[in-house]
């Protein structure tokens, strides 16, 4: 079972203020996308008219700069990871800002995209999933659920 805990907002500010020092660059301006317990996305717009994708999360998700990175030495069409800044329970990452999406992805795309991620070889501590493997998770989700009742 995985433990999460829960971001806080001096978190937040922390792994903010990590990546601002680290990539020296300062936003005019921040948008949030997606907030909420676990992890918070936001659009950070800089004077030059560029912008970059700031996630910030805590466990179970702090894992995702090393993802993103191997993804990025294959070649895959994922954002690049510009940089990120890691605390006991957090991870702030900057990555490209691929625009505003068209349109949502579907269940059976994320299902998809989440096979695809872990059958990759090379990602460091991400288990790997066959197509059994991944259909077990909701049911083991499920009984992961009814322990804690």
């Amino acid at each position: 079972m995985v433990n999460s805990a829960t971001l806080d907002e001096q978190l937040r500010t922390q792994l903010r203020g990590d990546l601002l020092a680290a990539s020296r660059r300062v936003p005019t301006r921040r948008h949030i996308i997606q907030r909420w317990e676990l992890s918070s996305v936001e659009r950070w717009f800089f004077p030059d008219g560029s912008s970059l994708i700031c996630k910030i999360a805590t466990t179970p998700f702090t894992g995702e700069a090393t993802v993103l990175r191997a993804l990025n030495n294959q070649q895959a069409l994922v954002p690049l990871l510009n940089g990120y800044a890691m605390r006991p329970d957090g991870l702030g990452i900057l990555m490209e800002d691929l625009g505003e999406p068209s349109r949502t992805a579907t269940f059976a795309e994320a299902a998809a995209t989440a096979r695809w991620v872990h059958a990759t070889v090379g990602i460091p501590s991400l288990p790997i999933f066959d197509e059994a493997g991944l259909a077990r998770l909701p049911e083991q989700g499920l009984d992961a659920v009814s322990e804690l009742r």
